[in-house]
Formats: structure tokens, sequence, C-alpha cells
């Protein structure tokens, strides 16, 4: 059964000239614990005229999977020590990602009457077209809405 929670998005690139970039995004999300893995689903809009698109994330100790359907269309997957590679389809063209991934797993998990009930990180570096882009680190945070 899934419940209404709201997830942050806090993401951290260092790109090739050691410029850092801070984003972060709060979101109302569908959360379900289903065979051992964690489910988000959410909606997420780049701007007002566009239309909105559907994000679903399959977590669990050392493997994240981001699928994105809607104005992006894309499946990212983040496992521990394993490069994978992507098709980031966007209304001005596609793009090829390679993501290689450090660390993927939880640093904080339901305790009592803790509001925040989940904190997942993954530390990834990103190529496009087979070029460097730069280190990411991306922390989720789930609390019950």
């Amino acid at each position: 059964m899934a419940r209404e929670v709201l997830l942050t998005l806090t993401g951290r690139s260092l790109d090739e000239s050691g410029q850092e970039t801070v984003t972060r995004q709060t979101v109302k999300a569908q959360y379900a614990f289903r065979e051992g893995r964690h489910f988000f689903r959410y909606e997420e809009q780049e701007d007002p005229a566009s239309s909105p698109t559907l994000c679903l994330l399959k977590l669990q100790e050392g493997y994240l999977e981001l699928s994105k359907k809607g104005a992006v269309y894309t499946r990212m997957v983040f496992e521990n020590g394993k490069e994978h590679r992507t098709d980031y389809v966007t209304p001005f063209g596609n793009l090829w990602l390679g993501i290689c991934t450090h660390r993927a797993g939880f640093t904080h998990l339901p305790a009592g009457a803790d509001p925040v009930f989940l904190q997942y990180v993954i530390q990834y570096t990103l190529a496009l077209e087979g070029q460097p882009l730069g280190e990411y680190t991306m922390t989720l945070q789930a609390v019950s809405a």
C-alpha cells in the first residue's frame, strides 16, 4: 500500500573546472516498500509550459534505478562499483550518458518517531557522449507528509 511522503532530492556537482553547483527540489511522492526495495513515484515539471514527467525511483542497498517518462525519457542505473550506459531522451535530442557509481547506499533508516524515515546517497561520475562531465552526489531524504 502506497503512502504520501515528502521527498527532497539534493544534487551536488563538481565540474572539470572545479565549479560546484547545488540543486534541491522537494516533491510529494507516493512511497511503497515491497520485496526488500523502496519505491517512490512522483512528477516533475521543468517549466509551466511543458508536460509533467513521471519519475519512478527503485532503491535498495548498493542499487538505485531512476526511470523518467514524459517530456524526458530515460532509465538511469546507479550500482556500486559498476558503470551503466543510458540514453537520455529530451525534446531537443538524445544524449548518451555513462554513469560510473562509486557509492550507493543508505545513510539513515527508520528509527522510532524520527520524522526522517529514509536517507540515501549516491556518488557517481557522469560522462556525456564519452566525455567526462564531472563528479556528482545526490542525496534523497524522505519524511512522512
